[in-house]
């Protein structure tokens, strides 16, 4: 997770850049806007990575407690099975 609130304000600071003053005119406007418009990639790309791997995580958490409660739920089961068969015998 750590890796992530890295990338996070990673991002941020490349926002932060995307937000300067425009160059004036006469200053090279092209080289601008094509760094401008990497820079944006940048961020998207990080900020995709970020929320496919909170994604993951939450799936993977999900996931683990559906096992456990369904390990839960059969283990129980099985001891009332286990507890009515000692009874009947």
């Amino acid at each position: 997770m750590s890796d992530l609130f890295y990338r996070a304000i990673k991002a941020q600071d490349k926002a932060q850049l995307l937000m300067r003053p425009r160059p004036k005119k006469g200053q090279n406007q092209q080289f601008h806007r094509a760094l401008t418009e990497q820079q944006i990639e940048d961020v998207l790309k990080l900020w995709a990575d970020g929320v496919r791997k909170v994604a993951i995580a939450s799936i993977t958490s999900l996931a683990q407690n559906s096992v456990y409660n369904i390990i839960n739920r059969y283990e129980l089961v099985e001891g009332r099975v286990t507890h009515i068969k000692r009874e009947i015998e």
